[in-house]
């Protein structure tokens, strides 16, 4: 699935849109994990951060990385807010519709178990 936003770079002058795909590419691998998401700026294809899936950790989620851009341009603080804020955003989506799926599966077991005893 692809997550998108767009956001205008003052210091840039120029409104820009941004993906979350997901990926279990070099990028993320070299955060030490198998899966995860890539942020790439749409127009260029460019890889802009990283964000690595870190399953069976006690108090971690994942771990995210911006990297540095072709042209060395720094896209300012309010870029970075808005690319965290993102991010957030899909896990959070994520977390509830895993918590979804794991009581409709835990309530179809009891109501087997309950057909099953009578």
């Amino acid at each position: 699935m692809v997550h998108y936003f767009s956001l205008f770079l003052h210091r840039l002058d120029v409104r820009e849109r941004f993906e979350w795909k997901n990926s279990c590419g070099a990028e993320v691998k070299a955060l030490g994990h198998n899966s995860g998401m890539k942020l790439i700026k749409t127009q260029t294809d460019e890889v802009l951060a990283v964000y690595a899936d870190v399953r069976f950790a006690v108090k971690k989620r994942g771990k995210m990385s911006f990297l540095e851009t072709g042209k060395g341009e720094d896209l300012g603080s309010e870029w970075r807010i808005m690319v965290f804020m993102t991010l957030m955003a899909i896990l959070e989506v994520r977390r509830r519709e895993e918590n979804t799926a794991a009581a409709c599966a835990a309530a179809g077991a009891v109501v087997v178990a309950v057909v099953a005893c009578c």
